[in-house]
């Protein structure tokens, strides 16, 4: 051709040999591909031009070569030569088709330049006007799928492609074509715009596209493909069963051994009909499939991305159905390769960025390594800022903005980070800006709603609890009414509503939610996964019925939806263990109801079970809780001893569980901060340590008993002060081993200490001399020596038996039995009665159900009359006067007359305050004061002190600020502190002091000190000894504990308000008492002796009432 010279009508003919060219061009670049199928429907269309009808040559050329040509003929050729116009559209075309080989944006465009001319220069009426058409609705559509950001192109394209059909009429061989590319236009402007009317007219054009190829037509694969691609969407909208299945169907007469584009797209329709069913013959068929079409795309191939990412996306759900940890192993390796064919810049990098996340958050669940859920977060993050110049109503950006607050939600959910829970409800917030279908704001309503519970089940804020209701009934409006679409949000308002009528009490909300879990169950398919979900959600919902009303058929029904759920879950199925024990529960009940023992025998054989199938620690504590308690109540039934040994050993296992776990220390190093942390720990049961108490004290083990209490009580504080004072001698001794003082110290970084390199670093310490016991419980023998200096009064309250426990130097523990006491009894003697004038009823019954007995068998001891004893309660009884209890009948003694009254939160806590060396000199003292208009005598009261300690240094008013006051905390032992308090009952560690102007120092940051000289501190404010009674209240969380922590041995704090004018003298009596004696110095261990003396005076004073007084305690050595 070169050799003719140009402009010779030899040269003009010889082009359409270059046309005819172009398709063997394509499948050399494509062997297999993909993109092949809708090309070469394209290639028809372009070709069908006379152009291509002349000469053809059998010989292949090369694409650039053709587009010199046929540009060469473009320019030889005057505008108004009607030959040209062919010439036009070839070029267009073949412009095209190299831009989608190369993705050369000068070839699009100017394909689109040529198009344009071409059918500029067609006629009205012109019969080839529709090739110029299609042609540039097909380019139009390119630059719109290049850039995304405009669909001005995309709506042209449309226009255009109406006009061809319009154009090829009935009959007209090439209708096809048209009904193709305007169907294609149609689904990309679904996509856009969510107009369900785009969808219908899609599908309408590929099913009559479908029947103008009949069987043994060559494009017949690319429509029943794209029909079933539109049939597949449709149901993905509406749940409409038989559009997934129509799909499948024409999947599979598309699919050919040797494509993989069909394989892939049958795979990915089984897929989805698994994820309806759970048929797991579709899962192994998809897998199948998928294994076929990866060798068709070598390495380096283009679409080899996908294939890794749908192979990855099916073996993950393998592992939802078998639970093999390998099959997910490699489902993360192979969502690791597709990224590596889609760098950043890849428009398709975000989805497989959440595919890899999602895999990473499985992986986490089921074998718990931390890095894999950081790992997860990475990449949703990375995913949402790919996705940042994206339009605000864009699905990927709603895509990744969920994929992203779903991981932070289950970062919260297993570590309890009050930030992770934010950041959550933060990128939900994100995601629903961004749902524009209402498909995808139901599900971003929906899990808004969960994270908006989860935080009012924190914060206990009924804001964040009704807006959770309205986000869950929001979403549910917005599900098709039939289909298993309606099904997850009918569950979760079910959820939310339970929730607010255990907080409210409301039977309104119980049995909407009784409904509703019956409406989920009723949309899910009958071999579904999730209707076992939605079965297992209705069975608690009627057991929780039935603890309401006594419905009996409300528990008959319960536990035979749990026994179905059973039967039809594998023992490798994720939530096996769930469903093991939410029929023992019922099953529980039931004994509970009729007494059939064969109930309670399978209800522990159930609870045995499922330990083998919980890999979490914390599940696993509260599993083996449940297992002592269902012991104990055989061994109530029948008295057989090896029940109650049994029940000790549970329990005891469940303690250790619950301190020690692994699970823990991961939890730990990802919580800094111990505030954190307690919201972790409210999720073990209550009354474990209690219970496990009670029991040991049921089978005549005393020792153990009081092991077992100490071992579960306080589990944070004593952790925290385990590590903190090992460290500091270890920090001296072998600095080596101390790369951190604590996992608290750690954070959520590169710098993040592996549990492997602890558990290493905790060996090596009790290789150690003198710290063989580094971190293990404490024996008995060690918790006695708390009584060292006086007797000390363990009471332990449990649903089982209520007890004492008295302490005594060089003498067996001695049990007193409180036979007529109960955690009933107790809670209506609560803090709130005893600030509604009930204080002397409250005061009488603590002194006959619990005082009385105790002081009797003390008696036996020969404890003489205002000696020191300490009293370690629990549960509830944390936040009574105990030391203030008495009969209160006159010549009759209280225990403010009989006794010092001193508490402690732990016997551990008590021995490390006496710990210390007394100093030889006088302790430096500070004094701290903070009036206002409602705290006027605040300045008083420092006054006071001055008179007895003339050396106090002084900070009032504007100097006591956050900083000033640690720094001053930091280099003086003694301090007094007379200022505002305020209890946050839901958050504890938020619990404060007033400081000037509105400042407030916190629990949390007091914690976090180090007053290594720290003495004693009188904390003359309200609530500054409020225990944590709505989370954990044997957590012992307050002011006073904080400072305990930070280093003072002593503290005195107040149960709730101070009568402001009483406090001066309180301060003058107690500093009078303290120093009266002429010591050299003061001592801490006086203090106890001090305050009961101050304090008896005050109850000595015309008018004075209990209410003034019994509020104010000693805690310490």
């Amino acid at each position: 051709m070169q050799n003719l010279p140009p402009g010779t009508p030899q040269r003009l003919a010889l082009y359409g040999d270059f046309v005819a060219s172009i398709e063997n061009e394509i499948r050399k670049k494509f062997p297999n591909g993909k993109t092949i199928q809708p090309l070469l429907h394209q290639i028809q269309a372009a070709i069908l031009d006379p152009p291509s009808k002349l000469v053809k040559s059998k010989n292949p050329v090369d694409l650039d070569t053709l587009i010199h040509y046929l540009q060469d003929a473009c320019t030889l050729l005057p505008p108004d030569n009607p030959h040209r116009i062919p010439f036009l559209d070839n070029l267009g075309f073949s412009l095209w088709t190299r831009y989608l080989l190369i993705d050369s944006d000068a070839d699009l465009d100017e394909a689109i330049e040529r198009y344009q001319e071409a059918l500029e220069a067609r006629h009205a009426g012109d019969q080839q006007q529709s090739t110029s058409l299609g042609g540039l609705g097909c380019a139009l559509v390119s630059r719109y799928q290049r850039s995304g950001a405009d669909d001005a192109d995309l709506q042209l394209a449309i226009k255009y492609h109406r006009k061809g059909l319009e154009s090829r009429s009935e009959g007209h061989p090439d209708r096809d074509i048209s009904l193709n590319n305007l169907g294609a236009a149609l689904w990309l402007r679904f996509k856009l715009t969510s107009d369900q009317m785009d969808l219908e007219e899609a599908i309408l054009h590929h099913r009559e596209a479908l029947t103008l190829r009949p069987e043994g037509d060559e494009n017949r694969s690319s429509s029943l493909c794209n029909l079933a691609a539109g049939l597949l969407e449709r149901y993905n909208e509406t749940g409409q069963l038989d559009d997934l299945n129509t799909a499948i169907k024409l999947y599979e007469e598309a699919c050919t051994e040797d494509d993989a584009a069909s394989l892939d797209n049958l795979a990915v329709s089984l897929r989805t009909r698994f994820r309806r069913e759970g048929n797991a013959d579709d899962i192994e068929r998809a897998l199948g499939l998928q294994l076929k079409a990866l060798p068709l795309r070598p390495f380096n191939h283009r679409d080899r991305g996908d294939s890794l990412s749908n192979m990855g996306l099916t073996l993950h759900d393998g592992f939802e159905l078998t639970n093999d940890i390998d099959s997910l192993n490699s489902a993360i390796s192979y969502h690791l390769e597709a990224l590596e064919y889609r760098p950043v810049g890849s428009w398709d990098r975000p989805s497989t960025l959440n595919d890899l996340g999602h895999a990473l958050h499985a992986r986490y669940q089921a074998q718990c390594n931390l890095s894999d859920l950081e790992e997860a977060i990475s990449h949703h993050r990375e995913a949402l800022q790919l996705t940042s110049s994206a339009p605000s109503d864009s699905l990927d950006r709603f895509i990744c903005a969920n994929a992203l607050a779903c991981s932070f939600w289950l970062h919260y959910n297993h570590f309890g980070v009050a930030d992770s829970l934010e950041k959550s409800i933060i990128n939900h917030r994100v995601a629903l800006g961004c749902a524009s279908k209402a498909k995808d704001r139901a599900i971003s309503l929906s899990n808004y709603g969960i994270s908006l519970l989860a935080r009012f089940k924190r914060d206990g804020n009924p804001v964040d609890l009704n807006e959770a209701i309205t986000s869950h009934r929001d979403a549910l409006r917005l599900c098709p009414v039939q289909g298993s679409m309606h099904s997850a949000p009918s569950r979760q308002l079910a959820v939310a509503l339970e929730t607010r009528f255990l907080d409210s009490g409301n039977i309104g909300d119980l049995e909407e939610a009784t409904l509703l879990h019956r409406n989920s169950v009723f949309h899910e398919p009958s071999e579904s996964i999730a209707r076992h979900l939605a079965l297992s959600n209705l069975g608690n919902n009627l057991l929780l019925l039935y603890e309401q009303n006594g419905d009996l058929q409300a528990l008959e029904e319960a536990i035979k939806i749990h026994t179905e759920v059973l039967a039809n879950l594998k023992p490798t199925h994720a939530g096996y263990a769930t469903a093991l024990g939410r029929r023992g529960a019922s099953l529980r009940s039931r004994y509970e109801e009729f007494g059939d023992l064969q109930d309670l025998a399978e209800a522990i054989e159930l609870r045995t079970q499922a330990l083998q199938f919980e890999s979490s620690d914390l599940s696993r504590a509260i599993i083996l809780n449940d297992i002592g308690n269902i012991y104990w109540l055989r061994y109530e039934r029948l008295g057989n001893p090896l029940d109650i040994y049994a029940s000790v050993s549970h329990f005891r296992d469940a303690v250790a569980l619950s301190k020690t776990s692994p699970r823990y220390v991961d939890f730990l190093l990802v919580n800094p901060t111990i505030e954190t942390q307690r919201d972790f720990l409210i999720h073990l049961p209550k009354s474990l340590a209690c219970d496990a108490c009670a029991c040991a004290i049921e089978s005549g083990n005393i020792e153990k008993a009081v092991e077992l209490l100490e071992l579960g009580r306080v589990i944070l504080w004593n952790r925290m002060r385990g590590y903190r004072h090992t460290m500091d001698g270890l920090r001296k001794s072998h600095p080596f081993l101390v790369k951190y003082s604590s996992p608290f110290e750690l954070k959520m970084s590169n710098q993040r200490l592996l549990l492997q390199e602890w558990d290493e670093v905790v060996t090596k310490i009790r290789m150690l001399p003198e710290h063989d016991d580094f971190l293990k419980p404490i024996p008995f023998d060690v918790l006695q020596s708390a009584s060292a200096e006086g007797p000390v009064v363990i009471v332990n309250l449990s649903e089982r038996r209520c007890d004492a426990i008295i302490l005594v130097q060089d003498q067996s523990p001695v049990l007193v039995p409180l036979q007529s006491t109960s955690v009933d009894a107790v809670e209506v003697m609560n803090l709130w009665n005893m600030r509604l004038n009930k204080i002397q009823s409250v005061l009488r019954n603590l002194w006959k159900h619990v005082g009385y007995p105790i002081h009797q068998r003390l008696l036996g001891f020969n404890v003489k009359e205002m000696s020191r004893i300490w009293w370690y309660p629990t549960g509830q009884l944390c936040a009574l006067p105990v030391h203030a209890a008495g009969p209160y009948h006159v010549k009759m003694k209280n225990i403010p007359d009989l006794y010092i009254s001193s508490y402690t939160p732990t016997l551990s806590s008590l021995i490390s305050a006496r710990a210390v060396e007394d100093l030889a000199t006088t302790p430096s003292f500070l004094a701290i004061g903070v009036p206002d208009n409602t705290l006027r005598s605040a300045e008083e009261e420092i006054t006071k002190i001055r008179d007895y300690i003339p050396n106090v240094k002084v900070m009032i008013g504007a100097q006591v600020t956050r900083d000033p006051l640690l720094i001053a905390l930091r280099q003086h032992s003694w301090a007094h502190v007379a200022c505002h308090g305020h209890w946050n009952a839901r958050q504890p560690f938020q619990s404060s002091f007033e400081l000037f102007d509105k400042e407030s120092i916190s629990v949390l940051e007091l914690a976090k000190e180090r007053l290594t000289h720290a003495e004693f501190a009188f904390l003359s404010a309200c609530f500054a000894a409020t225990p944590d009674l709505e989370g954990a209240p044997d957590e012992v969380i307050h002011l006073a504990s904080a400072l305990q922590f930070s280093g003072f041995r002593s503290v005195v704090g107040t149960l709730w308000e101070l009568i402001d004018k009483d406090a001066p003298q309180l301060a003058s009596d107690f500093y009078q008492d303290l120093v009266q004696e002429g010591k050299d110095r003061l001592n801490f261990k006086d203090t106890a002796r001090a305050l009961s003396s101050a304090v008896n005076r005050m109850r000595e004073k015309p008018n004075m009432t209990p209410n003034r007084w019994i509020q104010i305690i000693h805690i310490g050595g």
